[in-house]
């Protein structure tokens, strides 16, 4: 639930139950970390907010099974105190950027393929050709959009609640907004999106 995330990510205070004992609030101070094979996926909340609290980095390296030492534990504790050396290398190298995290390149992809895989209505609108500006009078015409996506995942065999009203919660996420009565060329009074246009 995407509620608790941002709560934990934010400085939020967050309501702790211990069992047969009072609840209270405390402020998570620390940062969340999880390795998995698969990122689980947020459904609740698309906004760019949950996805600029991320940091993804991907282990590509696989080591075939007849190259995997048993004794890597071991000879790593033989090297323990390199490890713990180059760990505070990093650790003070965090500090003086202000336990700010430095991003590369292959991290922002892994983030931005996770945001497309999560949310199928960025993904159509950053891959069909489409822009979000900040121009109210970049409009295109709402039931040409809506279908073009309805297209799209059908093409793409992704699932989606094809309802106007949930296409529009998530393209209001994206800052482009819906008019039920508006005005495009030379049309008048018909369903428009704001805040985009075609490259």
């Amino acid at each position: 639930e995407s509620s608790i995330f941002k709560q934990l990510t934010g400085g939020d205070a967050v309501k702790i139950e211990p069992k047969g004992k009072q609840p209270y609030s405390l402020q998570f101070r620390g940062t969340m970390a999880m390795g998995c094979n698969e990122v689980p996926i947020i459904k609740d909340d698309t906004g760019s907010h949950i996805y600029n609290r991320m940091l993804i980095f991907t282990c590509e390296h696989h080591v075939p099974k007849e190259d995997i030492d048993p004794y890597i534990f071991d000879k790593m504790l033989s090297e323990s105190s390199a490890i713990v050396s180059w760990g505070l290398e990093g650790l003070h190298r965090l500090i003086e950027n202000q336990f700010a995290f430095t991003e590369s390149s292959a991290m922002q992809e892994a983030v931005e393929k996770y945001r497309k895989e999560a949310d199928p209505v960025y993904q159509f609108i950053t891959t069909a050709g489409y822009v979000v500006t900040q121009d109210r009078h970049e409009r295109v015409l709402a039931t040409a959009l809506n279908e073009e996506f309805i297209s799209f995942c059908r093409n793409n065999h992704i699932i989606f609640d094809f309802t106007p009203k949930n296409i529009r919660a998530r393209l209001e996420k994206l800052g482009i907004l819906y008019r039920a009565k508006g005005t495009i060329g030379d049309r008048h009074g018909v369903g428009i999106y704001e805040f985009i246009k075609h490259k």
